[in-house]
């Protein structure tokens, strides 16, 4: 099964139920933590080395897809769920702020400076805009418009001058925000385009679309295209200094690549199908996933050897994101929860 198959199934209680409703959502998922109470936050950053010990810190209910991402700094949580996009204090799990939309959020990011809020959205069955909020209100900003379908991805250039759009419309899209004009269209007729990111340097922009593609934003040209037989992209994500890139694929792997020159480093196997999420620790070393097998894997980069397994969600585990400090690992699962890991104080 893959995202589509998924989403398709809830598009069609949608219809019937007038929400997208989770599959699975287990009855006695419960708040792990009172809002307002602090949480016992580590102090040691996850590693190869430490990953046997990282274990579930908390947890809460959003009813949701499970998207989340933290602020550059470090001080919010940024879920998308529903038509509704909230904001947590990343300590206390405080939920500080929240606006509902007028459309289905499908993605979440934050600016370089954290103070704004981009989501990738989805408008009936044949439209997908991307809205910018400002984080102090949650005002709404600015509406980008022009996709023929949900955006599924959304990515800022690590200047926040610029915003990569990805769609399921086969698109990838990128706009000058300061204009709100559409600056390039970097691909189109891909299928369905599920992810998009920036390169640290600004200098590329990467999409699944006739295998991994890498574009240069400040003319659309194509710079480098990895292939990849028999397998769509659905997840991507460049290390914290651009020397490896890890994408998740559709045929149960996740691959990792040394760049500039593409060479293919580590095939991680033995998921159960697609993997939905990938991201590096602010150090590179570790990677995490989140499949459709339900799990949280840390991987080692260097090597690509599995470090540790992580249970407890129970449907696909859609986004993971480390804090900027690297001290927890946040995962977001169509089983309707968000999940905080890390290695607990002594």
């Amino acid at each position: 099964m893959n995202k589509m198959t998924l989403i398709s199934a809830c598009v069609a209680a949608a219809v019937s139920l007038g929400a997208c409703t989770p599959c699975r959502v287990s009855s006695d998922i419960i708040r792990s933590t009172l809002e307002g109470t602090r949480v016992s936050y580590p102090v040691v950053a996850i590693s190869p080395e430490n990953a046997t010990e990282v274990t579930e810190l908390a947890r809460w209910n959003t009813s949701g897809l499970g998207l989340v991402t933290y602020s550059p700094d470090g001080r919010f949580l940024a879920v998308g769920q529903k038509r509704e996009l909230w904001l947590y204090d990343a300590r206390t799990l405080h939920k500080v702020r929240a606006v509902e939309t007028d459309s289905w959020v499908r993605s979440v990011a934050f600016s370089p400076d954290g103070q704004v809020v981009a989501t990738g959205t989805s408008v009936g069955y044949f439209e997908g805009t991307v809205q910018l909020w400002q984080v102090t209100d949650m005002r709404l900003l600015q509406t980008l418009s022009g996709h023929r379908n949900e955006v599924s991805g959304v990515a800022f250039s690590p200047d926040g001058r610029m915003l990569a759009s990805a769609s399921l419309d086969g698109s990838v899209r990128l706009w000058e925000l300061a204009s709100g004009r559409l600056q390039h269209t970097l691909a189109q007729g891909c299928g369905y385009v599920w992810t998009v990111t920036f390169s640290p340097d600004g200098h590329s922009v990467a999409a699944g679309c006739d295998g991994l593609t890498m574009w240069r934003p400040s003319d659309g040209s194509v710079v480098e295209t990895l292939q990849i037989p028999h397998a769509g992209v659905e997840s991507v994500a460049f290390s914290p200094t651009g020397a490896t890139l890890a994408a998740g694929m559709n045929d149960s792997t996740a691959r990792i690549w040394g760049m500039p020159d593409g060479e293919l480093l580590h095939t991680l196997e033995g998921y159960g199908d697609s993997v939905c999420g990938v991201a590096f620790s602010p150090d590179g070393k570790t990677l995490a996933t989140g499949s459709s097998d339900d799990l949280v894997r840390l991987w080692r980069v260097s090597d690509g050897s599995l470090l540790q397994t992580l249970q407890g969600h129970t449907n696909w585990v859609w986004t993971v994101a480390f804090s900027p400090d690297g001290h927890t690992l946040a995962s977001g699962s169509h089983d309707g929860t968000i999940r905080l890991w890390g290695i607990p104080p002594e």
